[in-house]
């Protein structure tokens, strides 16, 4: 490798560090305003037991239900531009040959730190589908104490 090279290496390095910091941050972010909101109005319901109109129920609905759909959106963004600029630190990994690396004739780092993952979201799902689980037991959680199915469970139940 070049001292050009090396320099340029330099040069891209660290951001891309942060970028990658950044896109696993951003969904804990997101979920940590989303739960207070979501916690703020189940509570709201539960235990000040209130009556609101339909129109407000639909209101509700409609603002909760977007809110959930860009919650996942947005995780599900931020994982494929995670995988994404993980692949480019594999390859600049890879060109600096620290897959070769050797201490008492081992390997420093392993393996699987110098494979490439497709850029789907199916892939490492177990992350970013956690979150996605997450705002959907919330997001249904909302739905039930709008609609007052908790009253209706416990009568019909």
């Amino acid at each position: 490798m070049s001292e050009n090279d090396i320099e340029k290496l330099k040069l891209i390095h660290p951001p891309l560090i942060e970028e990658i910091n950044r896109y696993r941050d951003w969904p804990i972010r997101i979920l940590t305003f989303t739960s207070a909101f979501y916690f703020g109005l189940i509570g709201l319901f539960l235990l000040n037991k209130i009556e609101i109109p339909l129109w407000i129920k639909i209101v509700l609905t409609v603002v909760v239900t977007m809110l959930y759909l860009w919650t996942v959106y947005y995780c599900g963004k931020c994982h494929l531009n995670y995988l994404r600029a993980r692949n480019i630190q594999v390859k600049i990994q890879k060109k600096l040959e620290l897959d070769k690396w050797l201490v008492d004739n081992k390997r420093v780092f392993p393996d699987e730190w110098f494979s490439e993952n497709p850029v789907k979201l199916s892939t490492r799902l177990w992350g970013w589908g956690f979150y996605a689980l997450y705002a959907t037991i919330l997001f249904v959680l909302s739905l039930i104490v709008i609609w007052k199915a908790v009253g209706f469970i416990k009568n019909h139940g």
